[in-house]
């Protein structure tokens, strides 16, 4: 046999080697999948739904939003008259 046999039957060897040590020092133990899993975050509180959703804001969001849309016509002057009760939210 060649050198590089020998060496290459060594390798296979070793790891053939470790892999049975590695087999043998985790004989007995079990862990179930559930241990695998990550811990949940607990100082996040759970997301709501729209009951979490700050309606005044997403209103005054949406009334600028028709200044802006109101502003940018053709002449550029018309100014958006704003209700106070928005229909859309």
């Amino acid at each position: 046999m060649s050198t590089l046999l020998w060496v290459l039957a060594g390798l296979a060897a070793a790891l053939a080697a470790a892999a049975l040590a590695e087999a043998w020092i985790k004989r007995g133990r079990h862990r179930p999948l559930a241990e695998h899993r990550p811990l949940p975050d607990r100082d996040i509180p759970a997301e709501l739904g729209m009951e979490a959703t700050d309606i005044a804001g997403y209103r005054k969001l949406l009334r600028q939003n028709d200044q802006i849309g109101a502003q940018r016509t053709r002449l550029g002057t018309s100014r958006a008259r704003i209700r106070k009760s928005d229909t859309r939210a």
